[in-house]
C-alpha cells in the first residue's frame, strides 16, 4: 500500500503543480502585442472588410496585422504588407514636398499663390502657400453642386481644377478663419510641379518613396498593375457593396497616395526624428499649431499637412482620410514614443480609424482607455435640445429625439447618436466627436457646440424647431 501511497502522492502533487502554473499562467498579464491583437480582433468581423495595423514603439515595431476581407470576392484575407489607399493621409506628403522645395529655396512659404498660378484671383488679404498648407486659406474645394454632377471616373486635369476652384468665391478673407480645404492641397500639388520641375507623382515617388525604401507606395492609377492592392468597398444596409470608382486625378495632391502600414512606418521615422527630408527647424515648423490673424482666437490645432489636437491632455501627431472605399489613420504619440497606422479598405467602417489608432496607441503606451458610461437626463432637458442649428448658410445640424435618446444629423446624412456626459455636454460613442448645448440670457437653449479631430470647435446656431416626422430615429 506504501507504493500505492507514494503514487497517489505524486499525482496529487503534480495535479496541485499544475492548477498553480495554470492560476499564474491566467493571472499572468498580457503582453502588449496580445493586448493589441485582442483589442483589435473584437472590431473586425474577419468575413468582412478590415483593415492593416501597425505599432512602433521606441522606433521598433512591436505589432503589425490584418484584419478581416482585403477581397471579398475572391476571399482573400488582409495582410499588413497590403497597399491601401491613403485617402487624406497624403496632405502629409504634400505638406513635406513643399516644405523639401522650400529648403533648396525654390519657394518660401511665405509666397503668395500668384507667384506660381499668376491667373488666381487676388483677395482682401494674402494668400500664402503656408496659409494653403494650414487650411487658413479661404480657398475653396470642389463644390458638392460640382461633384454630384460629375462623373467621377472622367480624368481631370490641374489646369482644369484651377478653372473650377477658382470660380468659386473664397470662404473667407485669408489668415482670418480656418476651415479644412482640399482645394488648397490641390493646387500646392501644382506649386509643387511648378517649382520641381517634375509631376506631382514623380516627385513624391521619387524623392520621398525611393530614398526611404518605401517599396509598397505609389500615386495610385487605377490602370496601373500594384502587387497586394486591396479592394475598397461600402457599407450599407443590404451589406457591403463594392465603392463607386473615383478617378485619382480628382483628389489629386489632397488624397491620390496608395501605401502600406510598414511603409508609413518608415514615413513617420523619416518625418519624426531624421533629417532625411527635412530639417529639425522645419520639422518643429510642420508641427507648430497655427494662430489666426487677429491673435484672438484660440492656436489652431493643426499644422502644416498634421493634425496637432491633442488627447488627454498630451500632444498627438497625426491625420485621417476618407475616399470611396477606404477610411485611414496615422498617428504619433511624441511623449510616449508611439506611432500607430490604421488603413482601412471599408468608406464607412464601423469603428473610426483614428479612434482605433489613439487606442490601440494608449494600449502600446500602458495607459489604455476605460469605456465612457452615459449619464441619464431628463426628457424635459432631451426636449430642450430638438431643433434645427445652423452652421453656415450651406450646413445644418438637426437634433431629434426618439424617446430617452438623442440624435444629431447634418444635412440629411445618416443620424448619430448623442450620449450624456452631463445635462449639456454629449459625446458620440467610437468617436471624437462631442457636443455641447449652450444658452442665451434668457435661458433658452441657442447654440450647439460641436469639437471634431481638426479644427477649432465649430458653433452651430439654433434656428426652428423640427417637425415630429423628421424626429424618427429609424
Amino acid at each position: 500500500m506504501s507504493g500505492l501511497n507514494m503514487m497517489a502522492r505524486s499525482v496529487f502533487g503534480a495535479l496541485a503543480m499544475l492548477m498553480v502554473v495554470s492560476a499564474q499562467a491566467a493571472g499572468k498579464p498580457k503582453s502588449l502585442p496580445e493586448s493589441i491583437d485582442n483589442y483589435l480582433s473584437a472590431r473586425f468581423d474577419p468575413r468582412s472588410p478590415g483593415a492593416a495595423v501597425v505599432v512602433v514603439k521606441d522606433g521598433k515595431v512591436i505589432f503589425r496585422k490584418g484584419y478581416g476581407m482585403a477581397d471579398l470576392e475572391l476571399k482573400v484575407p488582409v495582410r499588413p504588407e497590403m497597399v491601401f489607399r491613403l485617402a487624406s493621409v497624403t496632405k502629409q506628403f504634400t505638406a513635406v514636398a513643399v516644405l523639401m522645395l522650400a529648403e533648396e529655396g525654390k519657394l518660401a512659404l511665405g509666397d503668395e499663390i500668384q507667384r506660381f498660378i499668376p491667373d488666381y484671383p487676388r483677395g482682401a488679404a494674402p494668400v500664402t502657400i503656408e496659409r494653403m498648407l494650414n487650411h487658413t486659406s479661404g480657398i475653396p474645394g470642389f463644390s458638392e453642386e460640382y461633384l454630384s454632377k460629375r462623373d467621377m471616373r472622367a480624368e481631370i486635369t490641374p489646369a482644369q481644377m484651377l478653372e473650377i476652384i477658382r470660380q468659386q468665391p473664397p470662404e473667407f478673407v485669408a489668415g482670418t478663419k480656418w476651415a479644412y480645404s482640399d482645394g488648397a492641397y490641390e493646387l500646392l500639388g501644382m506649386i509643387i510641379e511648378k517649382a520641381s520641375g517634375m509631376s506631382y507623382a514623380d516627385f513624391v515617388e521619387q524623392r520621398m518613396f525611393k530614398p526611404l525604401g518605401m517599396a509598397h507606395s505609389y500615386y495610385d492609377r487605377s490602370e496601373r498593375v500594384i502587387e497586394g492592392r486591396v479592394k475598397g468597398y461600402a457599407r450599407t444596409r443590404k451589406g457591403y457593396q463594392n465603392a463607386a470608382f473615383i478617378s485619382m486625378s480628382l483628389p489629386y495632391a489632397a488624397g491620390s497616395l496608395a501605401s502600406s502600414v510598414d511603409d508609413l512606418a518608415l514615413w513617420d521615422a523619416a518625418i519624426a526624428d531624421s533629417d532625411k527630408l527635412i530639417n529639425a527647424e522645419t520639422r518643429r515648423r510642420m508641427q507648430t499649431s497655427y494662430t489666426l490673424a487677429d491673435g484672438a482666437a484660440a492656436r489652431i490645432p493643426y499644422g502644416l499637412g498634421v493634425s496637432l489636437a491633442p488627447r488627454r491632455g498630451e500632444p498627438r501627431v497625426g491625420h485621417n482620410g476618407q475616399i470611396n472605399g477606404f477610411m485611414t489613420a496615422v498617428l504619433r504619440m511624441p511623449k510616449e514614443r508611439v506611432y500607430v497606422a490604421v488603413l482601412g479598405n471599408v468608406e464607412n467602417m464601423l469603428v473610426i480609424p483614428e479612434l482605433l489608432a489613439e487606442r490601440v496607441g494608449a494600449i502600446a503606451a500602458g495607459k489604455p482607455y476605460l469605456e465612457e458610461a452615459a449619464v441619464v437626463v431628463p426628457d424635459a432637458v432631451l426636449e430642450r435640445y430638438v431643433g434645427a442649428y445652423r452652421i453656415n448658410p450651406k450646413n445644418v445640424r438637426n437634433v431629434s429625439r426618439d424617446g430617452k435618446r438623442l440624435f444629431m444629423q447634418r444635412n440629411g446624412g445618416p443620424l448619430i447618436e448623442l450620449h450624456a456626459k452631463s445635462h449639456t455636454e454629449f459625446f458620440v460613442k467610437d468617436a471624437f466627436n462631442e457636443v455641447s448645448f449652450g444658452t442665451d440670457a434668457a435661458g433658452m437653449v441657442s447654440t450647439l457646440t460641436m469639437s471634431q479631430v481638426y479644427g477649432p470647435p465649430n458653433v452651430a446656431m439654433k434656428e426652428v424647431r423640427l417637425e415630429p416626422a423628421a424626429a424618427s430615429a429609424n
